[in-house]
């Protein structure tokens, strides 16, 4: 563990081992006892006598963390019940893992909150977790974990994946996203070799989405001014909420929450956007009962069902309106859903039920 003072910490833990596993764990604000009994000292300790409890109200360091509060190459991985709280960054939030072999990684109960970095700067941030799996296979699963308050400035908020050049199978299950809000591939952004698509694939099951106005203008408030090259990126056609290419996705029960205000299809494009192959669902402007406002068109995408490639259903909703109940109509099952009462103006909301599609870089020439 090394520590070192004027604000620069480079690491908190460093690892090295064929299988980690980390169980209720809470990482936040250093102790002043913690930070100058340890200033300046390498230590060294055997990893199964690890414990994080960093628990303190004494004293907020500010720190720039540059290779994330955990560094470690494995090539089995384990984190459940575990807490990172108010973590001050220059690259990675969380957790930096570089696999090898069978390259597992499971992480499941984790709260994950309130991360900074500098939003000032043009740095390759690459959110809260970091995952390079080009020397491994990567079998990936995030499950029953919650993010919120984490802002970025041109990549994404949550996580940054190298995939495996091999395979790669990865799950998210039953995630919340609170206020994490990025000017570029706000949650992330998977681009797989076309070679290895049918070995691809990545499933979002129960994933919910809100952002709020405030965390939009606080996040415009930092970052200040942008450069030309910095605008064109976030104008980019691979600019979007969730990006893939290369892979086979499933996507079941996905919920968009956020706050519309003015111009804001302007300042970021990709706000209101869902994109796939640069495939985008954005929010268009609209005028209905001359009343302009603001409607998200899911527009069809291909299905693979059993080999035979068929349409989705388009579904839109009036942004400007307050909302009580509403029901999606499946046309295919004849059925209506209908989903929890919601109340609030100017907000728009969206939900995709149990779709499955098949992303290649020859089906983007089609939609």
């Amino acid at each position: 563990m090394q520590i070192q003072w004027n604000d620069q910490l480079i690491q908190f833990i460093y690892s090295r081992c064929s299988e980690l596993f980390e169980n209720e764990q809470y990482l936040g604000k250093i102790s002043q006892y913690f930070a100058f009994k340890y200033f300046e000292l390498l230590l060294s300790f055997n990893i199964s006598e690890l414990r994080l409890d960093f628990v303190t109200n004494q004293i907020d360091i500010q720190i720039k963390t540059i290779g994330g509060a955990t560094y470690i190459q494995t090539s089995n991985f384990i984190c459940i019940n575990s807490t990172f709280e108010e973590i001050s960054t220059a690259k990675i939030s969380v957790f930096d893992i570089v696999t090898s072999s069978d390259g597992i990684i499971m992480m499941q109960n984790l709260s994950i909150f309130q991360m900074r970095n500098s939003l000032q700067e043009n740095i390759e941030n690459e959110g809260c977790l970091s995952v390079n799996a080009l020397n491994s296979l990567l079998n990936l699963q995030i499950k029953n974990t919650k993010f919120s308050n984490i802002p970025n400035r041109m990549s994404s908020s949550i996580i940054t994946i190298n995939p495996s050049l091999l395979e790669n199978k990865l799950i998210f299950q039953n995630i919340t996203i609170v206020d994490c809000v990025s000017l570029k591939n706000q949650i992330v952004k998977m681009q797989f070799i076309t070679q290895a698509n049918k070995q691809n694939s990545i499933s979002f099951i129960d994933l919910k989405i809100y952002q709020n106005q405030e965390s939009w203008f606080n996040l415009l408030q930092n970052i200040r001014e942008l450069s030309e090259s910095e605008i064109q990126e976030i104008t980019g056609k691979d600019n979007a909420i969730i990006y893939l290419e290369n892979c086979d996705a499933n996507i079941e029960n996905l919920f968009l929450k956020a706050e519309v205000y003015g111009n804001n299809l302007v300042e970021n494009p990709s706000y209101l956007t869902l994109s796939i192959n640069s495939k985008a669902m954005p929010a268009v402007e609209s005028t209905i009962n001359n009343i302009q406002t603001s409607i998200l068109k899911l527009t069809p995408y291909l299905v693979m069902e059993q080999g035979i490639k068929k349409q989705t259903e388009m579904l839109m909703i009036l942004s400007t309106q307050i909302i009580d109940t509403y029901q999606i109509f499946i046309v295919s099952q004849a059925t209506y859903l209908t989903y929890i009462k919601i109340r609030g103006s100017y907000s728009l909301i969206f939900i995709i039920q149990s779709v499955k599609l098949q992303i290649t870089q020859d089906s983007q020439q089609k939609f």
